[in-house]
């Protein structure tokens, strides 16, 4: 979903992205990229304009990067990468940046399509990238298990999170950019105070939610709720569900409901 809430967007298998405009009562909008292409996952720009399509498992096993116009449907760029498993626009609709070959975090100007940096990333997979919500600051997280904290200022990695004990799948970041999620494949949603220095960027309160984990978060508006898609492969019915429980960020405790 755009972050102005006025598109959601669903892909899937024959290189179709189908986008639902909230506007005008879900009109829906099909747009074909390529009927190679599977999209396995979607990145919105915040006005719903521009929509990041990452491929996974085509013909040529490949994990390609199809930037395109929702409105006219007309493609910008099919970049074609090793290993893209995330990709997110920056709040203002500028930045476009998405996980790269040999686990490199790459940026372009979502405008022109330039690219403004390559750089090395994490040791191994890139699986989510997360912006601060005025775009001060990202942070990526992957099968390494550490989240990087980096500055859209110079493109360089401030800092490192540390923590986890399996590879992380996910981040969240609480509207006002004060509370940082991340997703870990032990069964653990660690919250984070976010800040810009790293020794007042801290873990505040784990959730142990195994043998099911974590693997998307996200916040509502005003930060009172989180919402949390959760898999569980031990289960004998549905085996991914979503849990939604209050957080209350002025005592940094959360609680279940």
């Amino acid at each position: 979903c755009s972050s102005d809430l006025s598109t959601v967007a669903a892909g899937g298998l024959g290189g179709v992205i189908r986008l639902y405009d909230l506007n005008d009562d879900g009109r829906e909008i099909q747009r074909d990229i390529d009927r190679s292409f599977n999209v396995y996952r979607i990145a919105l720009s915040p006005d719903g304009r521009m929509a990041a399509a990452i491929d996974r498992y085509n013909s040529e096993k490949r994990d390609d990067l199809y930037v395109l116009n929702t409105q006219t449907g007309k493609r910008f760029e099919r970049i074609r990468l090793a290993a893209c498993n995330s990709a997110a626009f920056s709040p203002d609709g500028k930045w476009l940046i998405a996980s790269g070959p040999s686990n490199s975090v790459v940026v372009w100007s979502a405008q022109t399509g330039e690219k403004l940096s390559d750089r090395p990333g994490h040791a191994s997979s890139i699986n989510c990238v997360q912006f601060a919500p005025f775009g001060q600051w990202f942070a990526t997280a992957g099968d390494d298990r550490l989240v990087k904290i980096w500055s859209t200022v110079d493109w360089q990695r401030k800092f490192d999170l540390e923590g986890a004990h399996r590879p992380l799948c996910g981040l969240g970041l609480s509207a006002d950019g004060r509370t940082l999620a991340s997703c870990g494949r032990e069964g653990v949603l660690t919250f984070w105070h976010a800040a810009q220095h790293e020794d007042l960027f801290q873990p505040m309160v784990d959730i142990d939610f195994a043998p099911a984990y974590p693997e998307r978060i996200s916040f509502s508006s005003d930060g009172s709720l989180a919402g949390c898609l959760l898999n569980d492969a031990s289960s004998t019915s549905a085996k991914r569900y979503v849990r939604v429980f209050k957080w209350r960020s002025e005592t940094n405790r959360s609680a279940a409901d």
